[in-house]
């Protein structure tokens, strides 16, 4: 499994290391084998920006997930595609919420994977059943980060 982590923002200090060995422990959890995913952690400004440019939303967000199209026949790893992630509403919500913020970014990424699986969060239904894999996935990376 290829992750690769950008950090491209000042507001959330990040331990790249581990937060790297919690981004494999989730791919694992998510039944990525050889699959390639990458997590941006971008400005609120630049976020803001993809928000507009992909989604036609002229707003600030948290999180952004991209499934990547395979052309057919490709060689090589599967991408499963890029999450971006606001450095700054961790910060944020993480005080918000009265959590820690690697708690708040575990739960961002785990938000952008399970859209990468294909859950929606459009309606209440949809939502609780998201929560939940995503607490599932945050759970089974953090066994595999404690092993480490």
């Amino acid at each position: 499994m290829a992750v690769h982590l950008q950090n491209r923002q000042r507001a959330l200090l990040l331990d790249s290391t581990r937060c790297l060995a919690w981004l494999r422990g989730l791919c694992d959890a998510a039944g990525w084998k050889t699959e390639e995913l990458t997590v941006r952690i971008l400005s609120a400004k630049a976020i803001r920006a993809m928000n507009l440019r992909f989604r036609g939303e002229d707003e600030y967000t948290d999180v952004l997930a991209f499934p990547a199209e395979m052309p057919r026949g490709a060689q090589g790893p599967r991408i499963v595609g890029d999450i971006a992630i606001s450095g700054q509403a961790v910060v944020e919500q993480a005080r918000e919420y009265g959590h820690p913020e690697e708690e708040e970014l575990k739960l961002l990424v785990a938000h952008g994977v399970a859209h990468l699986l294909g859950y929606d969060d459009s309606t209440e239904t949809d939502r609780k059943r998201i929560r939940k894999l995503e607490q599932e996935l945050i759970h089974a990376a953090d066994v595999v980060l404690e092993k480490d």
